[in-house]
């Protein structure tokens, strides 16, 4: 078995995975067992039971037992399959069968309080969160485990770039990279492209940004009070929520740590100047945010 360490669990792995190495905190232990499968689905299916949940999509199969703490992947082509997919859909169908929330966000840490940064696909949360961690602390790179107290768990040292984002917070062409998916985007190191990582293992949810681009020569963060609005944002920021089926739905939205966060964490909206040659203004207004009253 490998062991890793992400989201506050260890992770002991049949499979080899690009991942850190288990830390000396963690709450728990989860198993992942692998092999090869036949007959996979031609779309993405979910399904959530009582005390287990299915994943199903044409290249790899997960069933997840929370109650267990074991992961079993099913993989069509390689291991790396199990690779491009397992830090997603999966732990968030198992954090969920914990009555606990996997966010899709990048995450900043600063003296212990944690700032989420979530977004639509491709407006460019990576690359600003990365170019952020140049002043404050990186936490997360691209999903963030959310538990009881709002305490908030990460894969502390790891980012998922695509090859423009890297060019724009390092200044060069990808060099190396500890793994590249079918979709061209580079799994790296962040200490090796200059990022400073958290030193803690777990922290506080504080703040939870909203990022959007716009045409403006400015960036700006205005606070979001309106409390249905922060129910559709943070709702539509789950990892995996798309595919969700009724009884995934009803489980999330009827947990106590969904409501918890609606009421307790501070909800912003960022308007990003839309340039990625503009990124390092866009993450000064981000770092002053998270850095205010310290």
């Amino acid at each position: 078995m490998f062991e890793y360490g992400i989201y506050g669990c260890a992770l002991h792995s049949e499979l080899e995975l690009p991942l850190p190495r288990v830390s000396a905190e963690t709450t728990e232990t989860v198993t992942l067992t692998a092999e090869r499968g036949e007959a996979f689905e031609e779309r993405i299916q979910v399904r959530f039971g009582d005390g287990y949940a299915e994943l199903r999509t044409s290249f790899v199969r997960y069933t997840v037992f929370p109650t267990e703490n074991r992961i079993h992947a099913e993989f069509r082509d390689g291991p790396e399959d199990v690779v491009c997919t397992l830090l997603n859909i999966p732990f968030s169908l198992f954090f969920l069968g914990k009555k606990e929330l996997l966010l899709h966000c990048g995450c900043l840490e600063w003296n212990g309080d944690l700032t989420a940064v979530a977004a639509a696909k491709g407006v460019g949360k990576t690359t600003l969160v990365t170019g952020t961690a140049k002043k404050v602390h990186l936490f997360s790179d691209d999903t963030l485990r959310i538990s009881e107290g709002l305490t908030g768990y990460g894969v502390n040292g790891l980012v998922k770039l695509t090859k423009a984002g890297y060019e724009a917070v390092c200044g060069a062409a990808p060099e190396t990279a500890l793994f590249q998916r079918a979709d061209g985007k580079l799994f790296v190191s962040a200490g090796d492209i200059g990022m400073k990582v958290s030193p803690v293992c777990r922290g506080k949810l504080k703040n939870i940004c909203f990022l959007e681009r716009n045409r403006k020569d400015s960036a700006e963060i205005v606070p979001v009070a309106i409390g249905r609005v922060k129910y559709i944002y943070l709702l539509s920021n789950v990892v995996g929520i798309s595919y969700f089926d009724g009884a995934a739905m009803k489980a999330l939205v009827s947990m106590k740590i969904f409501h918890d966060i609606i009421n307790e964490a501070n909800f912003y909206r960022m308007s990003a100047i839309d340039d990625i040659g503009r990124t390092e203004e866009n993450s000064a207004v981000l770092a002053g945010l998270i850095t205010a009253g310290s």
